[in-house]
Parts: structure tokens; sequence; C-alpha cells
């Protein structure tokens, strides 16, 4: 079974019951955008999309790369995430732990 997608939304596992609950199966692939700015000196990674199993090791490489370069202070801005996982959250919990 595959994670699917509609509409950006997460609607369940690729499976024959949902249909039944009234999901439409879609392919599109379910997709991470991260983009990387400055603001006041502290580093702000912007994620949108899903953070996943099959997203989060994006999410782990980019926030080690800007630990090794020695980022003052990231914030990550999770306002346009439409799901989180417990993969993607264990990342986000070990990038604080450092």
């Amino acid at each position: 079974m595959r994670p699917v997608s509609s509409a950006g939304t997460r609607v369940g596992w690729g499976c024959p019951f949902c249909r039944a609950w009234g999901s439409e199966v879609s392919d599109a692939p379910i997709t991470l955008e991260l983009t990387v700015s400055e603001l006041d000196g502290d580093t702000v990674v912007r994620a949108a999309g899903e953070l996943d199993v099959n997203t989060a090791p994006e999410l782990r490489e980019q926030l080690a790369r800007l630990i090794a370069e020695d980022a003052r202070q990231i914030v990550i801005d999770l306002t346009e995430v439409s799901f989180v996982d417990s993969t993607a959250l264990s990342v986000l919990v070990s990038a604080l732990k450092g």
C-alpha cells in the first residue's frame, strides 16, 4: 500500500476502503517544499506540503546542514504543512535536542 492524497490533503492509504469513505484515490505525488531565508539574524525554514515518512529525510538533511553551518537560531515555519506523521515529528524533536 502507498500513501495517497487528494487536493493536497491526506485521505488515507491506498486501500479499497478509501472509496467507501467517499475519498478519491489519487496517484499525485505527496510533496514537500522547503525554503530557507534569514529574518532578523535567525534562519527560517518554511515547509509546505506534507511531512511524513517519505518527506522527513529531506527535512532532516536540510536541518542537519543548517546545524553544521552553525545557524544561530533556526525557526521552522509549519504554517503551510497539511500533515505531520510520527517520523517527521521525530525529525523535529531530534533537531531540537541537537
